[in-house]
């Protein structure tokens, strides 16, 4: 947990157990703290790749699929912005750009056809 985010194990340590001076325990005892550490601690959040606590991300779930659902129902063609890719490290890819006029040409022409 150190290797991947010093600063976060520390503050959380400080904020859950009140350690403020990690270094003066035993190894064993400080592995056994981090170990104990809430699943919505800084650190355990940042290993499992996830930026926001675990009820929020499941209200995020279901606006996700209360979105796709009024998608399909709509006849919508164009994938609704899931905001749990909004959430974790795994954004959409976006677009960096055209190397040429009519690769903007046609990326345009599938635009407006999908809007």
């Amino acid at each position: 947990m150190f290797g991947i985010d010093r600063d976060a194990v520390i503050c959380d340590l400080a904020e859950t157990y009140n350690v403020l001076d990690y270094r003066s325990l035993p190894v064993m005892t400080l592995a056994t703290l981090a170990a104990g550490l809430h699943d919505d601690s800084r650190i355990k959040m940042k290993l499992a790749g996830m930026r926001r606590v675990a009820p929020t991300f499941l209200n995020v779930h279901v606006a996700d699929a209360l979105s796709l659902i009024l998608t399909s129902l709509s006849g919508s063609k164009k994938k609704p912005t899931l905001y749990r890719e909004l959430m974790t490290d795994k954004l959409p890819e976006r677009s960096t750009g055209f190397s040429s006029i009519e690769e903007f040409e046609e990326a345009r022409k599938r635009f407006l056809r999908d809007v």
